[in-house]
């Protein structure tokens, strides 16, 4: 005798089984974009867009232009306006936004404001673009000091600073590296991630200290950038930013490419790399 289940326990049935699905599937995929975006009201948003309960700051890189259709366009604005823009994710008519990244172009003073990021932690390219800047925000830990906030941390793809590596730490974003190099027990100048491993490597010098080592990675996929926290307010002004007009120039110290990085390597400590978090 054939058994049929009542149209409401179907219903109900039904409905459960949706939910679970769901569910699995939004932690199956958290563990995938998590570090990439977020939602929020159904708007996919770049971390760094919103900042909760934390202050904001900057990677900038010069002669540099995000690839991106995706883009609100301002002209006639100076660079300060620009930023002011992004940081309160308000346009110049206090109109609401979202800035995750913004580019400005110093020849005809215009702002393009964009929800993307770049690679590593976004998804967007970048391309050369003499005269230009590219400013990308991020989260600051909760540790970062308040007058840190805005600052601008000097950064480039495809360089690395060549001995005077202190510590490695292997961590999962860009954003990470930066809490690491800030939490430091040493003054943390700069920083590389290179992003296919997760390798943080902290530095005790810098390009602006140590122009002589800071060379080219053509093997690598890397990113360097500077500490802006140890001075901030000298980093919070475009007219005193030593990199605006043009950004720290590399050199080719190693000739043999895939050595370059174990030469980096050389003055970390034997219990090197340290396979920690990187803390909040």
């Amino acid at each position: 005798m054939a058994v049929f289940a009542r149209p409401w326990v179907v219903t109900l049935l039904a409905a459960i089984y949706a939910i679970c699905a769901a569910s699995a599937q939004q932690q199956a995929a958290s563990g995938v974009s998590s570090q990439l975006t977020r939602i929020r009201s159904g708007v996919v948003i770049a971390d760094g867009a919103l900042c909760d309960n934390k202050v904001s700051a900057y990677f900038v890189s010069d002669n540099v232009q995000l690839t991106s259709t995706n883009v609100l366009f301002y002209g006639d604005v100076t660079e300060e306006q620009c930023a002011a823009m992004c940081s309160d994710n308000k346009d110049i008519k206090g109109r609401t936004i979202l800035c995750a990244s913004f580019n400005y172009d110093h020849v005809s003073f215009s702002c393009r404001i964009f929800r993307e990021k770049s690679k590593p932690d976004g998804i967007a390219s970048v391309r050369a673009s003499p005269g230009e800047r590219f400013f990308e925000k991020f989260c600051l830990p909760s540790s970062a000091p308040l007058d840190c906030g805005e600052s601008h941390f000097y950064r480039a793809d495809q360089a690395v600073l060549v001995g005077y590596a202190k510590n490695a730490t292997i961590v999962k974003t860009l954003e990470e590296c930066v809490a690491v190099c800030l939490n430091e027990a040493f003054p943390c100048k700069s920083a590389m991630f290179f992003y296919e491993e997760g390798e943080c490597i902290t530095n005790t010098e810098s390009a602006e200290s140590m122009p002589e080592v800071f060379a080219k990675e053509e093997v690598d996929k890397v990113v360097y950038f500077e500490n802006a926290c140890l001075n901030p307010n000298a980093y919070k002004n475009p007219k005193n930013e030593k990199h605006a007009s043009g950004g720290r120039q590399t050199v080719q110290k190693q000739p043999q490419q895939q050595q370059q990085r174990q030469e980096i390597k050389k003055s970390i400590a034997p219990e090197a790399p340290k396979a920690t978090a990187a803390p909040n």
